[in-house]
């Protein structure tokens, strides 16, 4: 009941009614689509277009994607910037970008933040600007990849008044967006998100959700994580972030209509399962393949969940019990949101 609710959540559900409203091709040339599928509704997490059309002579081409997590400025506004930097990063990542090759747009869309007798809470909004830049500024730093553009508005308030001539304001919630742009070496060996059944599913990446979040750690990773792409190990790989495990797994069984049974002994509990930490990804490899991913990661940063079958189901066993989902029903709510 939990996953179905995520599922229907308006910033976890499918966007796919609001981007067929905008054109994604790119002359032709757009590798990685925002869905995929006989229907067109399993979701890419970046963008990857092929640079051919553009007038290079080979299959290398560049990947874009975005992070943008406001709800978490109500925690902290400095923590919002890192994990909107690292979802970045990281769906572009997950593509088999480069990490030496990203480079980073910041886009701030900001009450106003200025002190006035209209402004009571500016001192509140001020801070808070001014801790997501101190986030901003020490992640990319360690990530080691410039901000090359951004823009900055900060005066996103309504004021006006109500039926009954009671005067409101209402304001955006603090936001930052970064959006990522990097260089892919090989379009058509573009990883997506879709595990397919027989193929075993891990997750790369700290097991614990905890904000004493290494950015300088996660940065290695991505880089092993490029080495771990280039050797070709990898079949899928998936961003996990909103919505936690569990909703980044379903999301991943979705296009081939697999399922997964997942043990609590494997080392996840039902806490574990909702989590958002940053910095982790969901892959697949083929079972001959499993040594070789195991011989890449240390066991601090490679969690084994289980094989991918066929039974288009999640079951959950844990503390004696199970429970099970079918996939279709986390489709029908994840799709049918908006």
């Amino acid at each position: 009941a939990r996953l179905l609710k995520l599922a229907a959540h308006p910033s976890l559900a499918s966007k796919e009614k609001w981007i067929r409203q905008y054109d994604h091709e790119v002359q032709s040339a757009t590798a990685v689509k925002p869905f995929e599928g006989v229907t067109n509704s399993a979701p890419n997490d970046g963008g990857v277009i092929w640079m051919g059309a553009h007038g290079t002579e080979s299959d290398e081409g560049v990947a874009i994607a975005s992070g943008i997590c406001p709800h978490l400025n109500d925690l902290d506004p400095e923590w919002m910037a890192i994990n909107a930097v690292d979802e970045a990063v990281r769906n572009v990542v997950v593509t088999g970008a480069d990490p030496d090759k990203v480079a980073l747009c910041d886009n701030f869309c900001w009450p106003d933040p200025l002190p006035g007798k209209d402004n009571p809470d500016a001192e509140q909004k001020l801070a808070e600007l001014v801790r997501t830049c101190k986030g901003l500024a020490e992640t990319v730093l360690a990530y080691e990849m410039p901000l090359v553009s951004g823009k900055d508005s900060m005066k996103n308030d309504f004021k006006g008044q109500l039926p009954s001539g009671e005067r409101v304001k209402i304001s955006v919630l603090p936001t930052l967006l970064v959006t990522a742009i990097a260089y892919h070496p090989d379009v058509k060996r573009a990883l997506k998100p879709h595990a397919k059944p027989g193929h075993l599913l891990f997750v790369v990446g700290p097991a614990t959700n905890s904000k004493s979040f290494s950015a300088v750690k996660t940065r290695q990773r991505y880089q092993k994580f490029y080495t771990v792409f280039q050797s070709g190990v990898f079949q899928s790989a998936h961003d996990l972030s909103e919505g936690g495990l569990l909703f980044a797994a379903c999301e991943s069984l979705l296009l081939n209509h697999g399922g997964l049974k997942l043990e609590a002994s494997a080392g996840f509990d039902s806490d574990s399962w909702f989590q958002e930490s940053p910095g982790r990804i969901l892959v697949s490899v083929k079972p001959e393949d499993e040594q070789k991913i195991l011989s890449f990661f240390d066991s601090t940063e490679l969690k084994r969940l289980g094989e991918v079958n066929t039974s288009g189901k999640l079951e959950l066993h844990f503390e004696g019990k199970q429970e099970t989902l079918a996939l279709s029903e986390f489709a029908a709510q994840f799709r049918g949101a908006l």
